[in-house]
C-alpha cells in the first residue's frame, strides 16, 4: 500500500527543483544577455575609439606634411644665402600660397574618404628676432573630424661670404698705367701685352703680377731698367711675379626690384605752430628739401622706421637736398627696402640701426631721359649715410641715362661727389659712372658696370672697395684711394700726387652677391633655426 504522505513529499521536492532550474536558467540568460550587451557596447566603443584615433592620425599626417614641407622650403631657400629680409618675405609668401591652403588626400579608411584640409598663417611673435607661423590641419574620415594645430618659429642668419678677397691694390683686365702714382701694395694685370704694366717717373708699387708665360721684360715697363727697385719696391725685378691663377672676372648681375605700390605711412613733424610733411601721405614722397617751407622743423629729428608695419615700400621721389639739419633715419633691427623713381642725396642725413636700409632706383631709357638725373650725389659737404656700417645703407641703381641739355643725346648717369661731402654707403649700379673730385669722399663699396670712374679727390683715411670690371679707372691730381681697385684698366695721370693704399678691410662685409673670382677669404654658411611647438587639438 502506497504511503500518501511519502508521495506528497516527493512532489514538493520536484517542484522546488523545477523552480531552481528555472531561476538558474533565468540568471544565466540575464548574464549572457548582459555579456552580449557589454560585448556589443565594447565593440562599438572600440570601433568609435579606433575611428576617432584614425581621424586624429589623419589630422596629424596633415600637420606632419606641412612641417616637413616648411623645413624643405626654408632649407632650400637658405642654401641660396639670400638676405634676411628677402628670406622672411619669401617664407611669408610661401605660407600664404595655395601650397598651404588645400586638401591633402589619403587612402580610404574602410571605404570612407580620408583627407586633411590644411591651412597656415603668420602670427605675431613677442620676439622680434623670431618669425612665428601656425599650421592647422582638420582630419576627416567620412563625417568624423578632428582639428590639430602646431606653431613653428624660425630664425635665419644669412651667410657671410668673404671669399671675394683680392690681395692686390689694383687689379686690371688690361692696361695698368701706374704712371707717377704711389701704390702701397701689389698690382696685377691679366694682359700679356707689351707695357701692360707701365711705371712712370716717381711711380711705384710693392710687387707686379702678370699672367703665366708673359715676358717680364716687355710686359712690365720701368723708365730705368738698371734700378727696378725704385719702381717695384719689394725686390725690384724679382718682384715681377707670375699670378698663380687668373680666373674670369665675376659679372655684376643687378637684383630684381621688389614689386610694390604701398606708400610709407604719412609722417608730419611739428614745432610750435609750424609743421613739415617728411612723408607726404598724398604723393608718397620723402622730402628733406629747402624748396618746401619750414624744413627747419626737421632739425635734430629722427624718423623711426623700426615701427613700420611692413618692410617694403614705394616712395616715388626721395629728395634729400636741404642744408645740414642733423636729421636721422633709424631702421632699428629691421631690414627696410624702398623702391623709388628718383633718389637725391645732395645733403647730409644719418642712417643708423642694426638693420639694413636698401633703396632701389628704377631704371629709365635713353629715350625717356631728361636733364634731371634720377640718382644724384652732389652734396657740398657733411656726412651722408651710415657712418658706422656703410654696408647697411645700400643703393641699387638700375640702368639710367640723363641729358646735359635738352638738345643733347642721352648719356649714362654720372655722379660727382665733391665739396668735402663724405658718403657712407654701398652702391651697385648697372651703368653708373663716377667722378670723385675736390674733397668728395666715399666710404664703403662701389660695384658698377659703368665705363668710367675718375678720382681726383678722395682720402687715404676712407676705406673703399671699387669693383668696375668694364671701367677705365683714372686717377689724377691729389686723387687718393685706400682699399682696393678692380677695373678693366687703370690710368694714373701726371707724374706724382696720386696714392693708392691697399687695405684688405675693404673686403670686410662686402654686401653684394658677386661670385669669388680668386682664392682667398672664407665663408660662413647661412643658418636656419626652426623650433617646432607641441601639436595641440582644438
Amino acid at each position: 500500500m502506497v504511503n500518501p504522505r511519502a508521495f506528497s513529499t516527493l512532489n514538493n521536492k520536484n517542484g522546488i527543483a523545477m523552480v531552481m532550474v528555472i531561476l538558474v536558467m533565468l540568471v544565466m540568460m540575464i548574464l549572457i544577455t548582459g555579456a552580449v550587451v557589454i560585448t556589443v557596447n565594447n565593440n562599438k566603443q572600440t570601433n568609435k575609439t579606433n575611428a576617432n584615433n584614425a581621424v586624429y592620425y589623419v589630422a596629424e599626417a596633415g600637420i606632419n606634411y606641412q612641417t616637413k614641407s616648411f623645413e624643405t622650403f626654408t632649407n632650400d631657400l637658405a642654401d641660396t644665402n639670400v638676405e634676411a629680409s628677402v628670406f622672411i618675405n619669401s617664407v611669408d609668401a610661401w605660407i600664404a600660397s595655395s601650397d598651404n591652403h588645400k586638401t591633402v588626400p589619403f587612402d580610404d579608411n574602410n571605404g570612407k574618404t580620408s583627407k586633411s584640409i590644411i591651412s597656415a598663417e603668420k602670427i605675431t611673435s613677442t620676439d622680434p628676432n623670431n618669425n612665428l607661423y601656425r599650421f592647422t590641419s582638420v582630419g576627416y574620415i567620412g563625417t568624423e573630424q578632428r582639428k590639430l594645430i602646431k606653431e613653428v618659429s624660425i630664425k635665419y642668419v644669412s651667410g657671410d661670404d668673404n671669399g671675394f678677397v683680392v690681395d692686390r691694390a689694383v687689379l686690371t683686365l688690361g692696361t695698368l698705367r701706374v704712371g707717377g702714382a704711389d701704390i702701397n701694395g701689389p698690382v696685377e694685370t691679366y694682359s700679356s701685352a707689351v707695357n701692360a704694366i707701365y711705371y712712370g717717373n716717381g711711380g711705384s708699387s710693392t710687387e707686379a703680377y702678370i699672367p703665366n708665360g708673359a715676358n717680364k721684360n716687355t710686359t712690365v715697363y720701368v723708365p730705368d731698367k738698371s734700378n727696378y727697385k725704385s719702381f717695384i719696391t719689394k725686390d725690384g725685378f724679382n718682384s715681377i711675379l707670375y699670378a698663380a691663377e687668373q680666373p674670369t672676372f665675376p659679372r655684376i648681375i643687378m637684383p630684381s626690384i621688389p614689386t610694390t605700390t604701398t606708400y610709407l605711412p604719412g609722417k608730419v613733424y611739428t614745432s610750435g605752430s609750424s609743421s613739415y610733411a617728411f612723408i607726404d601721405s598724398s604723393t608718397g614722397n620723402m622730402n628733406v628739401t629747402n624748396s618746401i617751407s619750414r624744413v627747419w622743423v626737421l632739425q635734430n629729428q629722427t624718423y623711426d622706421m623700426s615701427t613700420l608695419p611692413g618692410t617694403t615700400y614705394y616712395v616715388p621721389i626721395i629728395d634729400i637736398s636741404s642744408y645740414d639739419l642733423n636729421f636721422t633715419i633709424n631702421v632699428g633691427e629691421k631690414n627696410i627696402s624702398l623702391v623709388t623713381n628718383k633718389l637725391i642725396l645732395n645733403s647730409p642725413i644719418n642712417v643708423v640701426g642694426n638693420g639694413k636700409l636698401t633703396i632701389y632706383v628704377k631704371p629709365n631709357t635713353a629715350a625717356t631721359a631728361t636733364t634731371t638725373a634720377n640718382f644724384q650725389m652732389e652734396s657740398s659737404g657733411g656726412n651722408i649715410g651710415n657712418q658706422a656700417h656703410p654696408e647697411k645703407f645700400v643703393v641699387f641703381v638700375g640702368t639710367n641715362y640723363y641729358k646735359l641739355t635738352s638738345k643733347t643725346a642721352a648719356i649714362p648717369l654720372v655722379v660727382s661727389p665733391a665739396g668735402g661731402a663724405s658718403y657712407y654707403l654701398s652702391i651697385m649700379a648697372a651703368n653708373l659712372e663716377i667722378d670723385l673730385s675736390g674733397g668728395g669722399i666715399i666710404y664703403g663699396y662701389i660695384a658698377t658696370n659703368g665705363l668710367r670712374i675718375k678720382v681726383s679727390g678722395g682720402s687715404t683715411a676712407a676705406v673703399v672697395m671699387y669693383f668696375a670690371p668694364n671701367a677705365t679707372f683714372t686717377m689724377s691730381g691729389g686723387g687718393a684711394v685706400r682699399g682696393a681697385i678692380i677695373s678693366s684698366s687703370f690710368v694714373s695721370e701726371g707724374n706724382a700726387g696720386t696714392t693708392v693704399i691697399y687695405d684688405p678691410s675693404a673686403y670686410n662685409n662686402f654686401p653684394f652677391e658677386i661670385l669669388d673670382p680668386v682664392s682667398g677669404g672664407g665663408t660662413t654658411n647661412p643658418t636656419v633655426d626652426i623650433i617646432k611647438g607641441a601639436t595641440k587639438e582644438e
